[in-house]
């Protein structure tokens, strides 16, 4: 959160968390800092962090989703196969032109159909 060419201190940003949560809101003066920096932080920083914990949650409850369902504690998506299924389902939906009929989403989604039915086979 205090990393980048903004100069901004731990303390700053603490403070403009702290000034959104309800009870810490009124113990703390943010008006000290420059609205720049609470853009950065509200707008930029803060939700990179937000989804970055998503996205690390998502992954580890993923991978021992695989680790249980195929009774293996070295399960992964390259043993298994399922990332080479997802490559694949990607590139027949570039080939048999996809994007025409479902627009940005048809890369995610032609590897996801990969993806689960490489698992399919598999389990």
């Amino acid at each position: 959160m205090t990393v980048g060419p903004a100069g901004i201190t731990i303390k700053e940003a603490f403070d403009l968390l702290a000034a959104k949560v309800p009870v810490l809101g009124n113990l703390v003066d943010i008006s000290q800092y420059p609205k720049t920096h609470q853009v950065i932080i509200y707008q930029v920083r803060a939700p990179r962090v937000v989804l970055a914990v998503l996205v690390g949650g998502a992954l580890a409850a993923v991978g021992t989703t695989f680790q249980g369902l195929f009774k293996n504690p070295m399960a992964d998506p390259y043993v298994i196969g399922v990332s080479s299924g997802a490559a694949l389902g990607a590139a027949v939906g570039i080939v048999t032109g996809l994007s025409r009929v479902l627009g940005i989403w048809a890369l995610p989604v032609a590897a996801f159909a990969g993806a689960m039915l490489t698992t399919v086979l598999v389990y």
